[in-house]
């Protein structure tokens, strides 16, 4: 897999996830750029579980140039997630339900959701 870097952004981009009692890092997955739009996904594991607690949040980091934030209304973290911060370096997204929301494994590794990023910086490069 080509991990693309927006122009000084990190390569990899990591969230913890606070909902696990183990607190493990899962991998967020740039799916798709364009005009400095980019989307983000969760990728889990084949088997992996995530719970999300009322107030826990995912936060990307290390970004440049950040001018928004959102998520679609109709995706899985627009049901129960809001853009909670945002700087020109990080943005954060917080569980605003009263009830834990979750991702269930379904065998397979697979990226779910989109976080999306508003960025002055159009172009991607190859780390």
């Amino acid at each position: 897999m080509n991990r693309m870097l927006i122009l000084t952004v990190l390569a990899t981009a990591a969230v913890v996830l606070a909902a696990s009692p183990w607190g493990f890092a899962a991998t967020i997955t740039l799916i798709s750029s364009s005009g400095g739009v980019y989307d983000y996904g969760v990728t889990l594991g084949a088997d992996e579980n995530v719970f999300f607690s009322p107030n826990q949040t995912i936060t990307l980091s290390g970004l440049s140039d950040v001018t928004g934030a959102s998520i679609p209304p109709a995706d899985f973290f627009g049901t129960c997630f809001i853009v909670g911060a945002i700087n020109p370096s990080s943005v954060v997204y917080a569980q605003t339900l009263v009830e834990n929301c979750g991702i269930m494994g379904v065998g397979v590794p697979r990226t779910v959701g989109t976080l999306v990023v508003d960025s002055s910086v159009l172009t991607l490069r190859d780390r």
